[in-house]
C-alpha cells in the first residue's frame, strides 16, 4: 500500500484509496518549485516506458505537468527523459488551452442569456477554477461545464439552455419512466459537436440535496467576482476548497479514477489562502457538512506531497490488515449506499408510497432480471479457456483495512 492515502467510514467498514506512484509524482511535479520540476520529472518517468502505462488519473494531469515542465526548464532537457510515443506532449498544453478557452466562450454564452432573463447562476468545479486564474488551471482537463442555479429557475433555465441548441438525454430509463425518489443534484445537456456537456446544479454537493441545502444557501451570500471576468460569479475561496474536498472523497470519484484531480484543484486552491482561511473553511465544511476531518485529512495529503524527504518513512505504514479488493466490489459499496439512503426515505421521506414501489420495482428487477442474467454470464465463461494472468496494473489501488496500530 503506498504511504499516501485517502480513506473514509463507509457501510462495511473503513476503505482507504493509496496513490500510485505515478500519481505521488504527477502531483509533485505540478506543486513543486521551477528549480525542483526536472527532478520530479525524471521521478515520474522512473518507472514507466511507455505512455500508456500511466493510469488515466496521470493521463488527466498531465497537461499541467507538461506546461509546468516547459516553463521550468528547456525543451531537449526535458524531452530526453520522456518516453518515444510521447512526441505529442509537446503540443499538449497548447491543446488544452485551445479547448478550455472554447470552454470559457460558451460559458460567457450562458452566463449571459441567463442575465438577460435575470436569472442568477455561479460557475463551480472546473469552470470555476479556470474563472478563478488558478495556478495552470488553463491546463485543468474539463468535459464539462458546471453551473449552480437556484431550483426554482430551472423551467426557465431549460427553455434558455434548449434555445441555445442544447439538448436533453430523453431516453426511458429501465423501469419506463419510474424516476427514483431520490432527487437528483443536477442535470446534464448535450452538445451537438458532444465536445462537451453542460451540468446543471441545484446544490453545491452531489448527494441528497436536504444535505447540503444549508450550505448551498451560505454559498450563494458568500459568492464572488470571478478575478479576470468581474461580470461572472464563483464560491468564495472557502467554498472552492469544501467543494472540492466533497468531490475529492466522492465514492463515484473513487471508482471512475477522479480523485487525482480534485487533489490537484485542493492544491491550487489552499496554494491562495492563508492559515485563517484554511481554518475557517474547514470549521464551515465541519458546521454545514460533516466533513471537516476529510477537509483535514486532503490538507495534510498535500503537505506529505510537498514534504518529499518523508516519503518513506515506516509511521505511515499504520494498518494490520490491507485486502486488495476491484473497482467492481466499490461500485456495489456505492450501490449499499444508495439502497441505505433508499431505506431512510422509506421511513423518514415525504414520498413514502413512491419509494417503497420504487424500492419494489427494484427488487424485483434484480431478482428476476439482474441475478438471473449473471448466472448465465457466469456459466458461459466457465465454457471459455482464458489464457495469461491479471496485470497488476489493471488493479486499482482499493483497501479495506481494520485495525491501526498502536
Amino acid at each position: 500500500m503506498s504511504i499516501i492515502s485517502l480513506s473514509q467510514n463507509i457501510i462495511v467498514g473503513n476503505l482507504s484509496l493509496g496513490l500510485s506512484d505515478e500519481e505521488i509524482a504527477i502531483l509533485q511535479l505540478i506543486s513543486s518549485k521551477n528549480e525542483k520540476a526536472l527532478e520530479c520529472w525524471n521521478n515520474l518517468w522512473s518507472n514507466v516506458h511507455d505512455y500508456e502505462e500511466f493510469s488515466f488519473s496521470c493521463k488527466e494531469l498531465m497537461p499541467s505537468a507538461v506546461k509546468k515542465i516547459q516553463d521550468s526548464v528547456a525543451q531537449t532537457a526535458w524531452q530526453q527523459h520522456t518516453a518515444g510515443n510521447a512526441d505529442f506532449l509537446v503540443g499538449l498544453p497548447r491543446y488544452t488551452w485551445t479547448k478550455n478557452q472554447y470552454i470559457i466562450n460558451q460559458y460567457k454564452i450562458i452566463a449571459a442569456a441567463l442575465e438577460k432573463e435575470n436569472i442568477e447562476l455561479i460557475a463551480i468545479k472546473g469552470v470555476c477554477e479556470i474563472l478563478a486564474g488558478s495556478n495552470l488551471a488553463m491546463m485543468r482537463t474539463s468535459r464539462d461545464i458546471d453551473i449552480l442555479i437556484h431550483h426554482e429557475d430551472w423551467v426557465k433555465c431549460k427553455k434558455i439552455f434548449t434555445d441555445l441548441g442544447w439538448t436533453m438525454d430523453d431516453t426511458p430509463n429501465q423501469f419506463q419512466g419510474m424516476r427514483s425518489p431520490l432527487t437528483s443534484h443536477a442535470e446534464t445537456f448535450y452538445s451537438k459537436e458532444r465536445i462537451m456537456d453542460l451540468d446543471v446544479h441545484f446544490s453545491a454537493i452531489s448527494g441528497l440535496k436536504k444535505y447540503s441545502k444549508n450550505f448551498t444557501e451560505e454559498l450563494w451570500k458568500k459568492k464572488v467576482s470571478a478575478t479576470k471576468y468581474p461580470n461572472l460569479f464563483i464560491p468564495s475561496k472557502e467554498d472552492r476548497l469544501i467543494i472540492t474536498a466533497a468531490n475529492a472523497f466522492n465514492m463515484q470519484n473513487w471508482e471512475r479514477g477522479h480523485v487525482c484531480k480534485y487533489i490537484y484543484d485542493a492544491i491550487s486552491i489552499s496554494n491562495t489562502m492563508d492559515n485563517d482561511e484554511i481554518e475557517k473553511a474547514l470549521l464551515r465544511g465541519e458546521q454545514y457538512l460533516k466533513i471537516g476531518s476529510k477537509m483535514g485529512q486532503l490538507i495534510n495529503v498535500i503537505k506529505e506531497l510537498a514534504d518529499s524527504n518523508n516519503m518513506n518513512s515506516e509511521d505511515r505504514r499504520r494498518y494490520v490488515l490491507n485486502l486488495s479488493i476491484t473497482p467492481s466490489v466499490v461500485n456495489y459499496l456505492i450501490l449499499l449506499k444508495t439502497y441505505k439512503q433508499l431505506i431512510i426515505a422509506l421511513f423518514t421521506g415525504s414520498k413514502k408510497l413512491k419509494t417503497l414501489i420504487f424500492i419494489s420495482t427494484l427488487v424485483l428487477h434484480i431478482v428476476f432480471i439482474s441475478i438471473p442474467k449473471k448466472i448465465i454470464k457466469l456459466f458461459k465463461r466457465k465454457q471459455v479457456q482464458h489464457t495469461g494472468g491479471v496485470n497488476p496494473k489493471d488493479q486499482l489501488s482499493w483497501y479495506l483495512y481494520s485495525t491501526p496500530l498502536r
